[in-house]
């Protein structure tokens, strides 16, 4: 097997999160003497055979990446995570509403719902008027503020209507005593 005046042995080196095995008798011709294969295995477990510089330009096989983009939702062309990029755009559309204005109206109320008082541990819901603008979309005056999960869900189903509302508390005294 030829070598090149320049070859260093990278055997039982690690790059990252790969540790190089051994050199493969193949090597890739690139020039006048080529250039090296090696088998490396990444700490997943996975085991390929890469050029030298392929070796030493990527720290991983791509697991660790693949995991965080799973775990974040974050890509490579934006280190937001998808479902906050995604939730920042409904609520500019839906709500006339900016990234802005949602931080300073969770400040506002203490990082806490409108109705139970609870912290948010999910990201608050957009409440609003629906009486106010006709369709989905909202003129972003009538925003009332933003409630957790369970209580935008108990107002929503009861279509917001305050009778529906008043029967369910006299519901609820006249059951439970």
């Amino acid at each position: 097997m030829r070598v090149p005046h320049n070859f260093k042995d990278l055997t039982g080196l690690r790059f990252g999160k790969r540790l190089v095995l051994n050199r493969e008798s193949t090597p890739v011709y690139r020039g006048k003497l080529g250039s090296s294969l090696w088998r490396v295995r990444c700490d997943c477990g996975k085991e390929s055979v890469l050029a030298t510089s392929n070796v030493k330009a990527r720290t991983s096989c791509g697991c660790d990446s693949l995991d965080y983009a799973k775990r974040s939702g974050a890509t490579r062309r934006s280190p937001i995570p998808h479902k906050i990029r995604a939730n920042h755009g409904h609520r500019q559309r839906f709500f006339n509403l900016s990234p802005e204005q949602f931080q300073a109206m969770i400040d506002e109320q203490n990082n806490r719902c409108k109705i139970c008082g609870e912290v948010f541990t999910r990201t608050p819901h957009v409440d609003h008027d629906h009486s106010c603008c006709s369709g989905p979309r909202s003129c972003g005056k009538c925003i009332r503020g933003l409630l957790c999960h369970s209580c935008n869900t108990g107002i929503g189903n009861l279509h917001d209507s305050i009778e529906l509302l008043e029967k369910a508390i006299e519901y609820l005294k006249k059951e439970s005593a």
